[in-house]
């Protein structure tokens, strides 16, 4: 059998082919290696227009929180000062992050200030899947999660939070 040698066509068809190969291959290892936080990021972009929020400074991301408000069961009454009290302060401001001079200004030692920066960046009131807040202390990856050096919030704390912020996050 003789083979013929290929042309410059099918070399630079076949090279065109090989780096394509390459870069996908690439593509998905990177996706093996990023994992459930490159999804979550995606799904972030690809639902960015979901919500019903009307601050241009903050991007609209609706996600499955995976909270269903209408028969899951709060821990304690959702209100927000019980939730300063039984969550944001003890795990929050506890764990020695959001106090003081707080990452992104949210430090729960002044609950009326606590409150207004909640709805200013991380909460949109009514939408529990457009919160930040939500989603992130209902995420399982620590990437995302909050708190992000402790224990999960427990289902009934997930719970009351949801349900404060499907209620209005009324204060």
């Amino acid at each position: 059998m003789r083979f013929r040698p290929r042309s410059r066509d099918e070399r630079t068809h076949g090279l065109a082919r090989s780096a394509w190969h390459e870069i996908v291959s690439a593509l998905l290892n990177l996706l093996r290696i990023l994992g459930a936080s490159f999804v979550l990021g995606v799904a972030l972009v690809a639902t960015t227009l979901s919500c019903s929020n009307d601050r241009a400074d903050v991007p609209l991301a609706c996600l499955d929180a995976g909270i269903d408000t209408t028969t899951c069961t709060p821990a304690f009454a959702p209100t927000y000062d019980a939730l300063l009290v039984n969550t944001f302060r003890p795990s929050c401001a506890g764990a020695g992050c959001h106090t003081g001079e707080a990452p992104g200004g949210l430090s729960f030692d002044d609950a009326d200030a606590a409150y207004s920066a909640l709805l200013r960046n991380d909460v949109t009131p009514s939408e529990p899947s457009c919160s930040d807040l939500v989603l992130r202390v209902t995420d399982p990856t620590s990437t995302y999660r909050m708190p992000p050096n402790g224990p999960q919030l427990d289902a009934g704390e997930q719970c009351a939070l949801a349900k404060w912020v499907a209620s209005g996050a009324l204060r």
